[in-house]
C-alpha cells in the first residue's frame, strides 16, 4: 500500500508540474499584452544581490555564477544562493537588493525571475520572493514562496504596495533559510505599472498548498470531527391536546442561525451610508453574517475622533441582533493609540492612568452593545507601552476591562500564528507565553484571537490543526478573528478559503471565524475582498455560501413514525420548526445545542379566520405605501451567490 501510495504522490506531482508548465504559456500571453511599466528594478540588481552575502556567513553564501545551461539561451548568469545549514527563520539567511524606483500607496507591481534547484537533499527546495519596507518593522507588500524544482521554472509574482516607498526606502530580497540546498536565481525584473492596470489583467504563477488535493487524508478526518463537535440529534415527537401521539406529521426543521460565529469585519462609514451601495452593504451583512468587529472606530484614536458613528453602528447591529466583537482596548504601540500617549512615556504614572481611564470609559459607554473585547492586541510587535509600564500593564487591563463589564467574552489577539506556513516559531512561542503569563497572574483572558491573514505563504490545514491543539490546552475558545488571503490565483484562493475554514470549523476549540472585510470598496487589502466593486461575488464569496449556508446548513423535512417521533442530526444553531397535520398547523422556536435535546410540539385545530372589517376609507387588502417607512427600510438586493441567507 505504502509502495502504491508513493507511486500515485509521483504521478500527481508530474501532472501538476505538467499543468503548471503549460500555464506559464499562458501567463506570457497575459505579459505581451501588458502597457510599458512607470518604473523597473535596475538590469543589475540580481548580480547585486549576489555579491552582497558575503562567503563567510556561517550559515550560507551567495554568489555570481555563469552556467552553460541557463533558462533561455540569452541568460547565462545567475545568482547562487546556498544554505549550509537549517536556521530558525527563513529570513536569517537573505540577500537583499534596494529599490530606487519611486513607489506609490496601491500601486500594481510585478516580478519576474526564474529559479532551479542545484542541490536538493529532499524532492523540493524552497525559498521566499520579498518586497518589504527596508527598515523597522519590515512591512512587507509580499512574501511568495517559491517551490523550486531540478528543472528552470518561471515565476510571476504580481502585488500590491501597501506603502508610500520613496527611492532607496523599500527592498527586495529572497529569503533561504529552509535547511541545506542550493537554489539559482535568473533574470529577475520588478516592474511597476503604477495604476495602469488592474489587478486581474497581471500574470501570476498558479500556486497550490501542501493538503490541496481532494485525496488529502485530512479531509476524512475533517468531516468527522464536524460531524462530532458540530451536529447533534434533536428528537421531536408531535402529539394531539389530549396527549395522544399523531404518526404522519409532516415536520420541517428550518436553521435561520448557525451557533458558531460566521462574521465579518465592517466599516461603520459603508454601513451607515445613505446610498445605494450604503443599502447592498447593510443587507450582505444581514444575509452573510451573525457575527461582526467594527474595523477601525473603536480604536482608540478613531474613538476619541468620532465615537458618535461607533456608537450609531453599534445602535444599527443592536437592533439587527447581531453580536460585535470590540477591536480594541489596548493596542501597545505609540503609532496606533492616541499622539499625546508618547509624551507621558517620562511620566508612568499618568500613561498608565490614561490608558486605564480609556478602558473604563470606552468600556463603559459600550456596555451590553458589544459582546467580546479584544483587549490587547499585537503584544508580541507593540512593545511602546510595556517598555515603560512592564507587562503588568496587560493584566491590568484585562482586569479595568472585567470590572467595567463582567459580561463581555475577554480577548488577547496576535497575528501571525496561523499564516506564513505556520512556520513563524518565534512568535508562536511568544503568543503563548503571554496568554500564560497572564492566566497565571489571574487576568480574566477568557479568549485567544489569532488574525488569520494569508499571502502565498498558504499554511497546510494539517499544520493549522497543530498550532491550534497547541493552544487549545489553555481551555479558551479560540477565534479566527481576521481572516483574508492576498493571493493572485483566485483558483487557490478558493480553494484555500474553502479548506481554511473548513480546517477551523472542524476543529473544537474555535467558536469563531471573522472576516477582516469583505467589499473591495471597504478592505484594507482590495484584493483579498469577496466582492468586487461593483458588487460582483469573487470565487472565494461563493465558497462562503456554499459552506455556511449549503453544506454546513440543516434544512429537512421528515415525518413522524407510529410514535409520532422524528429525528433529525443537525448542526447547532437557531431553528423554526414547522409541523401539519391535515387541517393542524403549528411552528416552534428551538436553539440546537451539544448533546441534542427531545422536544415535544401539540397540534391544535387552526381557528376559523374572520376577515378583518376594513378602516373607512381604505379598501380592505391595500398595502402600506411605498412612501411608509417600512418600505423604505428594506435594502435593494445585491449581486451575490445563491445560497440560503441568516434570516434574523
Amino acid at each position: 500500500m505504502k509502495a502504491s501510495r508513493g507511486l500515485l504522490s509521483v504521478i500527481l506531482a508530474a501532472l501538476l508540474t505538467h499543468y503548471l508548465r503549460a500555464d506559464i504559456s499562458q501567463q506570457d500571453a497575459r505579459f505581451e499584452k501588458l502597457p510599458e511599466p512607470t518604473g523597473a528594478l535596475p538590469s543589475g540588481a540580481l548580480e547585486g544581490m549576489a555579491r552582497a552575502l558575503a562567503r563567510t556567513n556561517p550559515l550560507g553564501f551567495a554568489e555570481w555564477k555563469e552556467v552553460k545551461d541557463g533558462p533561455t539561451k540569452a541568460i547565462n548568469n545567475v545568482l547562487r544562493l546556498a544554505t549550509r545549514k537549517a536556521v530558525d527563520k527563513p529570513w536569517q539567511l537573505q540577500t537583499t537588493a534596494r529599490v530606487y524606483m519611486p513607489v506609490k500607496k496601491g500601486d500594481m507591481l510585478l516580478a519576474i525571475f526564474y529559479a532551479r534547484g542545484e542541490f536538493m537533499p529532499s524532492d523540493r527546495a524552497e525559498c521566499h520572493f520579498v518586497f518589504e519596507q527596508a527598515r523597522e518593522p519590515w512591512r512587507k507588500s509580499v512574501t511568495h514562496r517559491v517551490d523550486v524544482e531540478k528543472d528552470w521554472q518561471k515565476f510571476y509574482v504580481p502585488f500590491l504596495a501597501v506603502d508610500d516607498y520613496e527611492p532607496g526606502t523599500a527592498q527586495v530580497s529572497f529569503h533561504a533559510g529552509f535547511g541545506q540546498q542550493i537554489i539559482q536565481i535568473a533574470d529577475l525584473r520588478v516592474l511597476n505599472f503604477a495604476k495602469t492596470v488592474k489587478y486581474g489583467d497581471l500574470p501570476y504563477t498558479p500556486l497550490t498548498y501542501r493538503g490541496r488535493a481532494d485525496s488529502a487524508e485530512w479531509r476524512a478526518e475533517a468531516e468527522k470531527r464536524i460531524e462530532d463537535y458540530r451536529k447533534a440529534t434533536l428528537t421531536i415527537r408531535v402529539h394531539s391536546s389530549k396527549g395522544k401521539s399523531i404518526p404522519g406529521a409532516e415536520v420541517r426543521i428550518r436553521q435561520v442561525r448557525h451557533a458558531y460565529g460566521f462574521g465579518s469585519a465592517i466599516d461603520s462609514a459603508a454601513l451607515l451610508a445613505q446610498s445605494e451601495d450604503g443599502e447592498i452593504y447593510r443587507d450582505i451583512v444581514v444575509s452573510s453574517f451573525n457575527k461582526v468587529t467594527l474595523e477601525n472606530d473603536l480604536k482608540w484614536p478613531q474613538w476619541e475622533e468620532s465615537r458618535q458613528k461607533a456608537l450609531d453602528a453599534l445602535a444599527w447591529t443592536t437592533e439587527k441582533n447581531i453580536p460585535v466583537r470590540g477591536h480594541v482596548l489596548l493596542w501597545p504601540g505609540w503609532k496606533n493609540l492616541p499622539k499625546d500617549l508618547a509624551d507621558l512615556a517620562a511620566d508612568p504614572a499618568k500613561l498608565k492612568a490614561r490608558i486605564l481611564a480609556h478602558i473604563r470609559e470606552i468600556a463603559t459607554a459600550t456596555k451590553g452593545l458589544v459582546t467580546d473585547w479584544d483587549v490587547v492586541n499585537e503584544p508580541y510587535s507593540n512593545t511602546d507601552v510595556q517598555k515603560v509600564l512592564g507587562d503588568s500593564i496587560l493584566i491590568d487591563a484585562f482586569k479595568t476591562a472585567r470590572e467595567v463589564d463582567p459580561k463581555a467574552r475577554l480577548f488577547i489577539n496576535d497575528y501571525g500564528i496561523l499564516s506564513h506556513g505556520g512556520n513563524d516559531t518565534e512568535h508562536q512561542d511568544a503568543y503563548f507565553k503571554t496568554i500564560q503569563t497572564l492566566k497565571a497572574a489571574g487576568a480574566p483572558i477568557g479568549g485567544i484571537g489569532m488574525q488569520g491573514h494569508f499571502d502565498e505563504q498558504l499554511t497546510s490545514p494539517a499544520r493549522v490543526w497543530e498550532i491550534l491543539d497547541r493552544f487549545a490546552a489553555f481551555g479558551i475558545p479560540i477565534h479566527i478573528t481576521e481572516h483574508d488571503i492576498n493571493v493572485w490565483d483566485e483558483e487557490a484562493w478558493a480553494d484555500y478559503t474553502r479548506d481554511f475554514m473548513t480546517a477551523c470549523f472542524a476543529h473544537p476549540a474555535t467558536s469563531a471565524f471573522i472576516t477582516w472585510g469583505f467589499w473591495e470598496g471597504r478592505h484594507w487589502i482590495p484584493n483579498a475582498a469577496y466582492w468586487s466593486k461593483d458588487w460582483q461575488p469573487r470565487p472565494a464569496a461563493k465558497v462562503w455560501y456554499e459552506l455556511v449556508f449549503k453544506k454546513w446548513w440543516t434544512n429537512v423535512r421528515s415525518w413522524t413514525d407510529y410514535r409520532g417521533r422524528t429525528k433529525v442530526k443537525g448542526f447547532l444553531g437557531d431553528y423554526i420548526i414547522e409541523v401539519k397535520y391535515g387541517t393542524m398547523k403549528t411552528e416552534k422556536p428551538f436553539t440546537l445545542k451539544r448533546g441534542g435535546d427531545y422536544v415535544e410540539i401539540e397540534l391544535r385545530p387552526q381557528p376559523k379566520e374572520v376577515a378583518p372589517t376594513a378602516p373607512t376609507g381604505e379598501p380592505a387588502g391595500s398595502t402600506a405605501p411605498q412612501s411608509s417607512p417600512a418600505a423604505k427600510a428594506v435594502p435593494a438586493k445585491p449581486a451575490k451567490p445563491t445560497g440560503k441567507p441568516v434570516k434574523k
